[in-house]
């Protein structure tokens, strides 16, 4: 859940970066301030994936560690 409201807010924040741009508030060096969301997105995936075989190492460990014990 949070990182779908972290989404949402990247993408408020580079719309907003894009209008002041826009508007001749801001300079065009404030458009690097703008964060891809893709990027975001692939970031959080990998962050999954490393808690997942994370939790799968943990899980096999803990079975050796019952099978050692039952013999």
């Amino acid at each position: 859940m949070n990182f779908k409201v972290s989404m949402r807010k990247q993408i408020i924040k580079n719309l907003v970066i894009d209008k002041l741009v826009d508007a001749e508030i801001l300079g065009e060096e404030a458009l690097e301030l703008k964060v891809e969301n893709v990027d975001a997105f692939k970031l959080k995936q990998l962050e999954l994936e490393h808690e997942l075989k994370l939790k799968e190492l943990e899980m096999k460990e803990r079975l050796e560690m019952d099978k050692k014990k039952k013999r």
